[in-house]
C-alpha cells in the first residue's frame, strides 16, 4: 500500500517581515527540549515562504513528527508562533502538540498518524 501525503497549511500568530520563511524538520519527539534540539542541531527538509497575511503551507509531508521554526528575526516588536491548522480526515489526523518557544525559538511541533 503507497503511503499517503497531506497538505498543511497554518499562519504565523504575529507579523513578520517581508521574505521571510517558515523552516520544517523531522523530530523524534514533540517536546519543547526536542524542538529545540533539532532547529539547532539539525538541517532543516524544507523552508517555505510566509505569505503577506502570514500564511504559510507545506506540501506533499508523509505521515511523522514534525517541527516548524521561524527565525527570531523575522519578527518586528512582537513575537509570534508558527501555529497549523488540525485535521481529521479518512483515517487520518494531524495533531498540534504545542506551538510556543522562548526569546530565541519560535516553535511548533505536530504529528501526522494514523488514526485507525
Amino acid at each position: 500500500m503507497r503511503q499517503p501525503f497531506f497538505n498543511v497549511s497554518g499562519e504565523v500568530t504575529a507579523k513578520v517581515e517581508l521574505g521571510s520563511h517558515v523552516y520544517l524538520y523531522t523530530a523524534h519527539n514533540t517536546s519543547l527540549a526536542g524542538a529545540i534540539y533539532v532547529t539547532e542541531h539539525c538541517r532543516a527538509i524544507t523552508r517555505m515562504p510566509i505569505n503577506e497575511d502570514n500564511s504559510f503551507s507545506i506540501n506533499s509531508l508523509p505521515l511523522g513528527t514534525y517541527v516548524l521554526s521561524v527565525p527570531i528575526e523575522s519578527f518586528g516588536p512582537a513575537q509570534g508562533f508558527p501555529v497549523v491548522r488540525e485535521f481529521n480526515r479518512s483515517g487520518y489526523s494531524l495533531q498540534v502538540a504545542f506551538h510556543g518557544g522562548d526569546n530565541r525559538h519560535s516553535l511548533c511541533a505536530f504529528t501526522i498518524t494514523d488514526a485507525s
